[in-house]
């Protein structure tokens, strides 16, 4: 289950390892919390973490290793602010490969990186979350190895940019002025240009960078660039862009529920981005993943533990309180309305303390 780092107690069992900005391990897979350690997370600006609780859990055991993720996450950011050495990028690759290999093998994810990430380290993490989404995409639109990889790298490095902007704009929790914003969306054109210094760039690479803020209809930046114009490749990292950042937890807005994402992007076939890409990267991605604690419309809180395949807006769940467990696929009369509230959260957990052995 997954559980923000305020709702913490000590006693309670880590289930994932946990891993720090710079892919330090800060906790490992079934530690049990204690005050230091939970004060050791909030320095290291960890948002959530997933614990263990007596819910019966369907586990996904193919999964890609979160190791490598984050190592990916640490030398992304590492060669970003060492202005692209070319042993950290040969690091990179390496990785991405390994990655590639992964989707193509079956291999997925239980989780995103972005939305345990504070501050600095959720543009790292949320690159590498773009980037396995990206692949997944592109694989199941057949996309060669190679095609693969360059399309990797660049997702991977989309945001590359705004290692040059001013980190207070980044971070601002209000709306940006006019000016900061025209300067934020500097950041792909900043990113290219670092980029095409590097012989080992790739120029499809290249052109996801500059690109992945372009939209079918020409509302985006930086050239305004519509339908084909636009590179295949820059199209599927700029839907997976939207997919992640609109369901984890921003300085200046709270995440919309996976659901309204994939529904929101539902909205946006043949207006900002091509059906031939929306419906693939749709088929990809888990709205509700295991471990999500939610609201069904009935007004109960259910965790979801296993994930349908085929209705993947309608997973399986259990209702915390009673150990009620549901198919959504099977119930027409109750959907998921949306994700816990915090006051929900706190409800489950004073429960937990009195009924749950964490």
């Amino acid at each position: 289950m997954r559980l923000q780092v305020q709702f913490l107690l000590p006693g309670m069992k880590i289930f994932a390892p946990v891993y720090g900005p710079k892919g330090e391990l800060l906790l490992p897979k079934r530690a049990i919390l204690t005050e230091a350690n939970i004060a050791k997370l909030r320095q290291h600006n960890i948002l959530a973490v997933y614990i263990e609780t007596d819910l019966v859990v369907d586990h996904i055991e193919n999964l890609i290793d979160d190791l490598i993720r984050v190592e990916t996450q640490a030398l992304v950011r590492e060669w970003a602010e060492k202005h692209g050495d070319h042993k950290l990028f040969q690091g990179i690759k390496k990785n991405v490969k390994q990655i590639v290999s992964d989707v193509i093998s079956g291999k997925t994810v239980q989780y995103g990186l972005a939305e345990i990430y504070a501050g600095r380290a959720y543009t790292y993490a949320h690159s590498v979350d773009v980037c396995i989404l990206a692949i997944m995409a592109g694989y199941r639109l057949n996309y060669s190895r190679p095609a693969l990889l360059d399309l990797a790298i660049g997702s991977l490095l989309h945001d590359l940019g705004k290692a040059k902007l001013d980190k207070m704009i980044l971070n601002k929790p209000g709306k940006l002025t006019d000016m900061e914003m025209s300067g934020v969306r500097r950041h792909p054109e900043l990113g290219f240009q670092m980029l095409i210094q590097h012989e080992d760039i790739s120029p499809v690479a290249g052109g996801v960078v500059l690109s992945h803020h372009e939209r079918l209809d020409g509302s985006g930046y930086p050239f305004g660039l519509k339908d084909n114009a636009i590179p295949r490749s820059a199209t599927i990292c700029a839907i997976a862009d939207v997919y992640n950042a609109l369901t984890t937890d921003r300085v200046y807005r709270k995440a919309i529920p996976p659901g309204a994402a994939y529904e929101i992007l539902e909205g946006s076939e043949d207006r900002l981005f091509p059906s031939w890409a929306l419906k693939a990267f749709l088929k990809c991605i888990v709205p509700y993943p295991v471990g999500t604690l939610t609201r069904l419309s009935t007004g109960d809180m259910a965790c979801v533990v296993a994930v349908n395949q085929l209705s993947p807006l309608q997973p399986k769940v259990v209702l915390p309180e009673t150990k009620t467990r549901l198919d959504l696929a099977q119930e027409c009369d109750i959907q998921i309305a949306g994700c816990s509230s915090e006051r929900e959260i706190q409800k489950l957990l004073d429960h937990a303390i009195r009924c749950v052995d964490f």
